[in-house]
């Protein structure tokens, strides 16, 4: 992602990075649905992890924020959606995804980014967010493994996006989380077996 683009969507992050020496690289998974992206995106990470050398991965997603918001409205009204199935929610899901990104189209973009804020204060440079000191000067990588890019916004903050494509799973096109991004987007297609 260009320092531009991150200074821009989340400023905390760009001077978190800037101050203490953290080179940040999100890295993208997309395809189809059951596909293997969280599965592909983990071992991702699991090999660019090593906090021994400064190097530290972690796996996210742009739907944990929604996930969240849908849980706690049904939470209200005493449901508990991980006792849902799955494909009975989806649709829920994407009602109110695109009613967020109807409104501000870089809404999760933008959870995402400071939940990256977060984690990097806390996991890599045991901070809390009130009271950053930092007293080293040492370069850190931080790989950032997001295992559902769904979205063009969402392609342009990753540094490098990977589609997963695998025999007999395809892109259903029933709704826009269910489409192939166009292809100037997408660094490299990997088949699966």
């Amino acid at each position: 992602m260009s320092r531009r683009l991150l200074e821009e969507l989340c400023p905390e992050l760009y001077m978190l990075c800037e101050d203490y020496n953290i080179d940040l690289y999100i890295y993208g998974t997309c395809g189809p649905k059951g596909v293997g992206k969280t599965t592909y995106a983990n071992q991702i990470a699991l090999s660019f992890h090593n906090s021994d050398k400064n190097r530290y991965a972690f796996v996210m997603s742009f739907a944990n924020e929604l996930k969240e918001e849908v849980n706690q409205a049904f939470k209200y009204i005493g449901i508990d959606v991980n006792k849902v199935d799955k494909e009975t929610i989806r649709p829920v899901y994407q009602i109110v995804g695109d009613l967020r990104r109807d409104n501000n189209k870089n809404y999760y973009v933008e959870k995402l980014l400071d939940l990256i804020y977060t984690k990097i204060s806390l996991e890599v440079l045991g901070l809390n967010k009130e009271t950053i000191v930092c007293d080293d000067a040492q370069t850190r990588e931080v790989y950032v493994c997001i295992d559902d890019v769904r979205f063009e916004n969402e392609a342009r903050i990753c540094d490098r996006l990977e589609e997963l494509k695998r025999d007999g799973v395809d892109y259903t096109e029933e709704h826009s989380t269910e489409r192939r991004l166009p292809d100037h987007l997408i660094d490299q297609v990997f088949h699966l077996y």
